[in-house]
């Protein structure tokens, strides 16, 4: 399906797909909803709307099951679903080059939590490990993954982290909040 806006590939758009990837690997209620943790990230999916030329809104969640606090960001514009219907042909292609983005997204958005040596993020859709694993791999950096009833589980070495800082940032202050 054709973009009827102008979709450039850049930071902004990586980003946008790993926080929407991110998201709904781990329960999003909504598609045009995704659901981060911490005002940081909430601030940088704001961001990179902007960037994007897309209006959205936040507001702060308490998820009773998981026990944690959370934001919900709302995007209730068109181009955003036809991003969202065109993901899983076009992913690749969006982020390829910013590999960096597209995790840093994916984590933030993700449910990560910080395990000791490693962060632990649960992903309940193959199709998005295999985006996450293409892009661990072209940072060299390296991984383990677990396949459960829950779904998969990928484990991050903290000794990876330098490898790309950058894409780690946010999700190792937030995986410390985790736990």
């Amino acid at each position: 399906m054709p973009m009827s806006w102008n979709a450039k590939r850049g930071r902004a758009l990586a980003f946008i797909v790993g926080a929407v990837l991110g998201s709904l690997s781990s329960e999003a209620d909504e598609c045009n909803t995704l659901r981060v943790r911490g005002v940081e990230v909430v601030e940088a999916v704001r961001g990179a709307f902007r960037r994007l030329g897309l209006h959205c809104e936040a507001e702060e969640y308490y998820d009773e099951k998981k026990r944690r606090a959370y934001f919900r960001v709302l995007c209730h514009d068109e181009r955003f679903t036809e991003i969202l219907e065109s993901l899983r042909k076009r992913s690749w292609k969006w982020i390829n080059g910013y590999e960096v983005d597209f995790l840093r997204g994916f984590l933030g958005a993700g449910d990560c939590q910080y395990m000791g040596s490693y962060i632990m993020v649960s992903i309940r859709r193959v199709e998005y490990v295999d985006l996450a694993i293409e892009c661990l791999d072209r940072l060299g950096m390296g991984y383990s993954i677990c396949h459960g009833n829950e779904g998969y589980t990928l484990y991050i070495p903290m000794r990876e982290l330098s490898k790309a800082r950058r894409a780690i940032r946010h999700t190792r202050y937030y995986a410390y909040q985790g736990t």
